[in-house]
C-alpha cells in the first residue's frame, strides 16, 4: 500500500516502490502482509499466545479465506480511495 507520505531515502533504497506494510527479518525484506504475519509468528512465538494465522489444518484453510475476502476488499477500498 502505497500511503503515509513520503519515504525517506533509506526506506526507499530497500522498497523501491514505497510499499506498506514492509520489514526485515533476518536479513529477508518483505511487503506482503500475511507472510509477514508468519514470519512474526514464528520469529516471536510465546507459549499461550495464539498465532495471528493458525497452524495448518481446517483453522487455516478458514482463515485463509478470510484473509483473501479482506485483501479484496481492500484492494477495492485502495482503488477508489487513491
Amino acid at each position: 500500500m502505497r500511503s503515509y507520505g513520503d519515504k525517506p531515502a533509506w526506506f526507499l533504497n530497500k522498497v523501491p516502490n514505497g510499499l506498506l506494510p514492509a520489514i526485515e527479518v533476518d536479513g529477508n525484506f518483505m511487503t506482503d502482509s500475511l507472510p509477514i504475519m508468519q514470519v512474526l509468528d514464528q520469529t516471536f512465538q510465546e507459549e499461550g499466545t495464539p498465532m495471528m494465522v493458525p497452524p495448518p489444518g481446517p483453522q487455516r484453510e478458514r482463515a485463509s479465506k478470510l484473509l483473501g475476502l479482506e485483501r479484496e476488499l481492500f484492494g477495492a477500498w485502495c482503488s477508489l480511495t487513491f
